[in-house]
This record gives structure tokens, C-alpha cells and sequence, in this order.
């Protein structure tokens, strides 16, 4: 499955050690606060817990997205995302 995860984390150190934790779990970056991977229900857990301890969930929101290999394969691609020189990972919208 693809788990997708999007956030806006208003506390500069919080987001930077949010973003470090979804990679250390296999995630990428395809913008600046959404990540997208393969993960397991374990995966979603984790970031799940993370979460819920580490935002200020007055302010703060994370998004999980899961999705079966079925429904990201009819994603639209669209555009080139943001990357700062990383390998180009391609922009799925979906529909």
C-alpha cells in the first residue's frame, strides 16, 4: 500500500524533526510538507503516534492518506514537484 502524508506544522524544529521521521520510514518528499511510500499498517501507526505526540494539535494538522496499489495506479501525473535537486518524483493528483 502507498501511505501519503501531508502537514502543515507551524513550529519550524517540530516540522524539520517531523520531515526526518517520515524519511528515517522510507517516505520521500514530492513537496515541501507532503511525502508519499510504501508502507505497512505498522508504518501508519508509528507516524500516526508520532504525530498525535509531537504537533500542537490546537494548530498543527497531519494527514494520512493510505492507498491500495489499485488506486494509486490511476492517479493523474501532473507537473514536476518541488525537490531541491533530488531526483525528480513525479506529482500524482487523485481523481
Amino acid at each position: 500500500m502507498k501511505i501519503i502524508v501531508a502537514y502543515d506544522i507551524g513550529n519550524t524544529v517540530k516540522r524539520e524533526k517531523f520531515a526526518r521521521f517520515l524519511m528515517r520510514h522510507g517516505l520521500e518528499r514530492i513537496q515541501r510538507s507532503l511525502f508519499i511510500g510504501r508502507g505497512s499498517g505498522q508504518v501508519i501507526k508509528d507516524i500516526t503516534r508520532y504525530a498525535e505526540k509531537n504537533i500542537d494539535q490546537g494548530r498543527d494538522c497531519v494527514h494520512v492518506f493510505i492507498l491500495n496499489d489499485n488506486e494509486y495506479l490511476q492517479a493523474k501525473i501532473i507537473g514536476t514537484p518541488w525537490n531541491r535537486g533530488e531526483e525528480i518524483v513525479q506529482v500524482a493528483v487523485i481523481i
